[in-house]
């Protein structure tokens, strides 16, 4: 999996985190464990393979 890094100033990040709903009626609740998130942070510090997410904005 590769990683790529993008530099883009904190003010262009703060405004998109404004304009994206958080919560939206669609948005189905918290369904993970603290133990699996951890074990997913592990996986990705550790840069194995894990399948792809999704990530929509509108």
């Amino acid at each position: 999996m590769k990683r790529y890094s993008d530099s883009k100033p904190i003010s262009s990040i703060i405004r998109r985190e404004e304009k994206t709903d958080p919560t939206p009626e669609y948005q189905r609740g918290p369904v993970w464990s603290k133990k699996q998130k951890q074990l997913l942070i592990d996986t990705i510090l550790r840069d194995l393979d894990i399948p792809f997410l999704f990530y929509c904005s509108f």
